[in-house]
């Protein structure tokens, strides 16, 4: 009877422990994407229309001046809140990218220095199940985009402040309990002009980032 009863816990326990195995793993996964999280990143800033084309005459000849911001160089962080066990979020973005205004009339330009400095905030949604260590999160919100420079400053646009849309797309691969590499792409979609110097545009800037997201507290 002793025998046939330490056999018997010893195939309960077996059965607790791999039952435990098949549903441990998910619990952890998904604590691993819950709370708040702060990610510094480095990236790319890919302006992907010109700011603005103007046409006048000269000299009996009519010319085209062309204003457009280059691809450069970004950094800045993202602020994410996950609440635990659900597919939803918010995230507020902030990001400075280094670039070059390069005016053009006909074939002769010019380039000078210039800063763009931006954010958002957005809703988030995990597409994936949570059941491996890899996310894919896609996302959509407002956003707000500032230039400066001597090309602005000239043109009285330093102090503009653009309000859009974004829309983004990003890989979350999960390290540890704390740490998760995410790289992230947002498409920022806005109306943009220079008081008056040249007509009213719809704008496209892309941000490409990389960074490590690390979660605050247990």
């Amino acid at each position: 009877m002793g025998c046939n009863l330490r056999r018997m816990i010893v195939m309960a326990l077996v059965a607790v422990v791999g039952g435990a195995g098949g549903w441990l793993p998910v619990k952890t996964a998904v604590a691993q994407r819950s709370g708040l999280t702060i990610t510094p990143f480095v990236g790319g800033y890919i302006p992907l229309k010109p700011l603005g084309e103007l046409d006048f005459p000269l000299a009996g000849i009519t010319t085209t001046v062309t204003a457009d911001l280059k691809t450069g160089p970004a950094f800045g962080g993202k602020l994410t809140l996950m609440p635990g066990g659900k597919r939803f979020g918010v995230e507020g973005t902030y990001f400075y990218a280094s670039s070059k205004t390069r005016i053009r009339v006909s074939l002769l330009g010019r380039e000078d220095d210039a800063t763009v400095q931006g954010g958002s905030l957005k809703a988030l949604f995990r597409a994936t199940d949570g059941k491996t260590d890899t996310d894919v999160i896609i996302s959509a919100g407002v956003s707000g985009t500032t230039r400066s420079g001597d090309v602005f400053r000239l043109a009285q646009a330093v102090d503009q402040f653009d309000i859009g849309g974004v829309v983004g797309l990003g890989l979350h691969l999960i390290l540890s309990p704390q740490v998760t590499f995410r790289l992230d792409g947002d498409l920022s979609l806005y109306k943009w002009n220079w008081r008056g110097s040249l007509p009213n545009t719809s704008q496209a800037d892309l941000l490409i980032t990389a960074g490590l997201g690390l979660k605050l507290g247990r």
